[in-house]
Formats: structure tokens, sequence, C-alpha cells
């Protein structure tokens, strides 16, 4: 395939004037020996479909082997620390999941988009509460919490509160 362009109007151009991501019908442009009746845009839609799937796909399995990775080490810090893993959970990790929503909180305000922070916050909620609420039914599960656990949490939430 020749690496020129051609313009709909029989004009040449240069790759390097013009570069191939100009290259659509929709803009007036085919690549050189394409006819314009050869252009399919649901290919492209498949095509398009297709990469985006697969990006998708691969970025579940990287957050899995991530969420693998901080959870082994999660567990070790805990255990080096000789803390128990539930005070890292609730300290360590929270922080490390909570901040990229934080990031896209600061960046959505200062863009003047507040609506996006209500929607984040409000998906948030949601999504902890059933994915927490519902796992353990769907699992069957058990969750073995101590009393000492049941206690540490609202004391933790009102000592972040008061700060």
């Amino acid at each position: 395939m020749s690496h020129r362009l051609a313009h709909s109007g029989n004009e040449c151009c240069d790759e390097n004037r013009y570069p191939l991501s100009k290259a659509s019908h929709v803009d007036g442009w085919v690549f050189a020996g394409q006819s314009e009746r050869s252009y399919n845009p649901m290919r492209e839609v498949a095509m398009m479909t297709l990469l985006l799937v697969l990006a998708g796909v691969a970025a579940v399995v990287v957050m899995m082997a991530a969420s693998r990775f901080a959870i082994h080490h999660a567990v070790a810090v805990a255990e080096k620390l000789n803390l128990p893993p539930f005070l890292i959970g609730s300290t360590l990790v929270a922080i490390g999941t909570d901040v990229p929503e934080l990031v896209n909180s600061l960046v959505a305000s200062y863009l003047g988009h507040g609506d996006i922070n209500v929607g984040d916050s409000t998906g948030s909620i949601f999504t902890q509460g059933s994915m927490l609420g519902v796992f353990p039914f769907v699992s069957g599960a058990t969750i073995a919490v101590q009393r000492r656990d049941i206690i540490l949490v609202p004391s933790l939430t009102i000592l972040a509160l008061a700060v």
C-alpha cells in the first residue's frame, strides 16, 4: 500500500504534511488507491469496538493482578508491624483506594463540574454498599469480625471527623 494520501479532489499530498491519522472518509481523505466506495464505516466501528473491548479486558486483567499484589503486601505489612489486617485494610488500603477518587473530585471541581463529584460519590457509596452488602450472601462466605473491630471502626471514624 502506498504511503501517500490522495484528497477526494484528486490532489496529492505528502504523508509528512498530512499524517495518516487524517485519512478518513469523513473529512474527505481516502488512502491512495482506495476508492470512496470501498470505505466501510461499519468496519471502522467494528474495529474500534474490538479495540475497546480488548483494552477493557486488558485493564481488568491488570487490575486483578494489581489487587492481588496490593493485598499480598498489605497482609505482609500487617504481619511485620504485628497489627491486625483489619486495621491495615481500614487505613492504608482505604487511603490507597480513595486517592484516585480524591484526585478525580479535585480535577472535576477545578474544571467546574461539581455534578461529577456528586455522581462519583453517589456511585462509590452505591458500589461499596452493594458489594459489601451482597457479596457475603452471594458467595456464602462468612465474615469473622471481632468485637474490638466493631468498636475500632466507629472510633476511627469519629477521630477522622474530629481532625
